[in-house]
């Protein structure tokens, strides 16, 4: 079966979304399909068309339907798709996103709370995949003394890029915490932001966009990984740390409560410093709420693993 598979602008999209396309496309090509993989149609058609992020793909969902009016589509969607409805969305933005999404043969979800907010009407459609992450080691014999707390991600609003940040500086004066920020800029007043941090705050630095291969050994080093968002759709970076060993400070939200589970100790309330400072200390300083966080993380290790996601996607096709 021959496979097209759209990731809009690999080179300048989102992390998450180039390492979703990466990874999927030597799965799908390791189950026995052809896979071509292209950031817009061009002509190119296949038996299917698997797309990425319903807005930046919808011009591309419109141009495989004319040329194969009854060929399966099978869309995943990205955090903005489901929870960004308004706001950073207008309604240019959300119109393309539930025409895409009507289009598709099938909906893919990184995590089942995702589901749950897909139009009613569509969620027959939807399938959940679990991000999956294979890490070299187990993630111990890299880490560096201190206490490096890594964020890893673009530096864009709705991930409350510099709340890690802020909460490092309520942090006692014997804290060992050092914050270790990667990711790239939407614009020169957010690098501006980053270095001005850098400058008032000793505990941070900003490492800039680091290749996803630099990335995973920086998380091998840290001691603990921090995710902020306001949404998200089902991190990849969530699946790596836990791959790697790293236990995770998490907004409470769908995205991370539907991988981590409900009872995940680690949560904090959206945009709470005062609760995000206390849990890095705790992390820190009580050995057995690390260890708790630790194995947390390694008790949901099976839902990560490739292998299930590779179950998954035959699935999905052989249902198409």
């Amino acid at each position: 079966m021959m496979i097209l598979l759209v990731a809009p602008d690999p080179a300048s999209s989102p992390k998450g979304r180039a390492v979703t396309a990466e990874r999927w496309s030597e799965l799908l090509t390791d189950l026995g399909h052809d896979v071509l993989a292209v950031s817009e149609t061009d002509g190119q058609s296949g038996d299917v068309l698997v797309a990425l992020n319903a807005v930046r793909s919808a011009k591309a969902i419109e141009d495989f339907r004319v040329q194969r009016p009854d060929a399966p589509v099978v869309l995943a969607l990205s955090g903005p798709d489901i929870y960004g409805y308004g706001d950073p969305f207008g309604d240019l933005e959300r119109d393309l996103a539930v025409k895409a999404m009507d289009a598709a043969s099938c909906l893919v979800v990184f995590q089942p709370g995702s589901a749950e907010v897909v139009p009613e009407r569509l969620r027959p459609k939807v399938k959940v995949i679990y991000p999956s992450a294979t890490v070299s080691g187990d993630g111990e014999e890299g880490q560096v003394p201190g206490f490096d707390v890594c964020v890893v991600g673009d530096l864009r609003p709705f991930k409350d890029p510099f709340r890690t940040a802020l909460a490092a500086r309520r942090l006692p004066a014997t804290s060992a915490v050092r914050v270790l920020h990667l990711g790239r800029v939407p614009s020169e007043a957010v690098a501006e932001r980053a270095v001005t941090e850098e400058k008032v705050n000793r505990r941070y630095s900003w490492l800039g966009e680091l290749s996803h291969d630099e990335a995973l050994r920086l998380m091998a080093r840290c001691r603990l990984l921090v995710i902020s968002s306001q949404y998200e759709g089902g991190a990849n970076v969530i699946a790596e740390a836990i791959v790697a060993g790293l236990p995770i400070l998490a907004s409470e939200i769908p995205g991370n409560i539907g991988i981590l589970g409900r009872d995940y100790a680690g949560y904090f309330p959206v945009e709470d410093t005062e609760a995000l400072a206390a849990l890095m200390e705790k992390a820190e300083d009580d050995t057995g709420f690390y260890a708790q966080l630790s194995e947390q993380c390694q008790a949901i290790r099976v839902m990560v693993d490739p292998a299930r996601e590779s179950r998954a996607w035959r699935e999905i096709l052989d249902s198409l």
